[in-house]
């Protein structure tokens, strides 16, 4: 097949399948000839985070002179994103010849009787020999939406790093963020380096419990003293007051102030994997960027991938440290998995919000925009939200975008947040 016809077939494969095994991806690893166990895995999951963390540890790794594979989902532009070594793309020609050797396994293991492997498994499957073959030093995984019942868990690490945990996907995960806790550290294995971002004490007390049962060596951001000390347009800095050492300073180009807490749990693995000094950290930490994370796509033009409540409250706080007086539009929709209600209660907190542009995404996963526009109107009625100036449909992105940039005045800013899908579509259409 041609990378065309390859790209069509896996865009085809169904995304989600709820199963508590993964005994076809365990299976399609002893055909394969066990790959992972070739490999140096650094396991990331979490909520919130995930891609950031993964691309600071990554950029950290370059800089010490390894040779880093880094696993990432969802992509935006291109599914090679998906596949990178040292911040290379995959080619089209290896994706097509990993592909095709997945797809030959996969036949085998269905004559055998296992159930079809899901999009997800068959990309992590394409990852993992890739990086065998290439021989990298580590292999960053990004976990998909799990953790216990990922199927990244069967890969077997040298270290976990859990981030943020929030309400995501509460239908395969849980109802309350304490099933979702137990869910995500159910990733860490005997033996194993954990690595915990910040979190509230009640999920502090759920991930000490099990890590001290599996007996895993486990480092907490939350025992770290750290402050945000400015953010503007060109990034923030944040300082870390070791126990024992003097203050440090960190500068990150990235300026969504939530970027702070991913960065000290990537010091914290680095530490742990590498023996760095805080010094050794800083500019390795300063030069990663990370596409669709409060990303200016145009000048005054930003795309934040956040989609669940607690990305869109740091979202939010990001907009009243760096644009507080500032004006502006926002451009929003949301998938139909998502808890719309809590993210929209977030949102109608952004102050100075001129024009609030409702759309929908253009994939399967769409929340109508009119229901959008009646819960705002609900939240402003019966919880005293503050509305918009201007509440807007266009249900479609590129109208969505054509009416933002006609209203908008000189010192208006625009933003586009509420789905990675939005923000691929954003970015491809500007």
């Amino acid at each position: 097949m041609n990378y065309n016809e390859a790209l069509e077939y896996v865009l085809h494969i169904p995304r989600y399948k709820k199963k508590s095994k993964h005994d076809s991806v365990v299976h399609m690893l002893k055909i394969l000839g066990s790959p992972e166990k070739e490999l140096k895995v650094i396991h990331v999951v979490g909520t919130n985070g995930k891609g950031s963390v993964s691309a600071f540890i990554n950029g950290i790794g370059m800089y010490k002179g390894f040779k880093m594979g880094l696993f990432t989902s969802p992509h935006l532009l291109t599914i090679r994103e998906r596949f990178q070594i040292d911040g290379e793309m995959i080619s089209e020609e290896d994706f097509i010849v990993y592909l095709e050797c997945v797809l030959a396994a996969e036949n085998r293991i269905k004559e055998d009787g296992y159930d079809p492997l899901t999009f997800f498994e068959i990309m992590l499957l394409i990852a993992v020999l890739y990086f065998r073959d290439k021989k990298v030093d580590y292999a960053i995984i990004e976990a998909g939406m799990g953790g216990r019942s990922d199927s990244t868990n069967e890969l077997g690490s040298l270290m976990t790093i859990i981030t943020a945990i929030g309400l995501d996907h509460m239908s395969i995960l849980g109802d309350t963020i304490e099933k979702i806790a137990y869910e995500k550290v159910g990733a860490v294995n005997h033996g194993e380096i954990a690595i915990i971002s910040k979190q509230s004490k009640n999920i502090i007390d759920i991930i000490e419990d099990y890590v001290y049962v599996v007996g895993a060596e486990a480092h907490y951001a939350n025992h770290l003293s750290y402050k945000l000390d400015d953010i503007s347009e060109g990034g923030l800095n944040f300082t870390i007051k070791p126990d024992t050492d003097e203050a440090c300073q960190f500068h990150l180009s990235m300026m969504g102030a939530y970027q702070v807490d991913n960065a000290v749990t990537s010091i914290l693995a680095a530490k742990k994997l590498w023996n760095m000094s805080y010094e050794e950290l800083k500019e390795p930490l300063s030069k990663v960027t990370w596409q669709g994370r409060m990303e200016e796509v145009e000048k005054g033009f930003y795309v934040d991938g956040a989609h669940n409540p607690q990305a869109i409250q740091s979202f939010v706080a990001t907009l009243k440290s760096c644009f507080l007086d500032k004006s502006k539009i926002l451009i929003y929709a949301v998938a139909s998995d998502k808890d719309d209600r809590s993210m929209l209660k977030e949102i109608l907190k952004i102050p100075s919000l001129k024009i609030l542009i409702i759309t929908e995404l253009s994939n399967g996963r769409k929340t109508e925009a009119m229901s959008i526009v009646k819960l705002v109107d609900e939240l402003v009625e019966n919880e005293c939200a503050r509305k918009p100036d201007s509440v807007v449909v266009e249900t479609t992105i590129d109208k969505a975008i054509e009416y933002a940039k006609s209203f908008r005045e000189d010192d208006d800013y625009i933003f586009a947040v509420g789905s990675l899908y939005l923000v691929a579509d954003v970015i491809k259409k500007l």
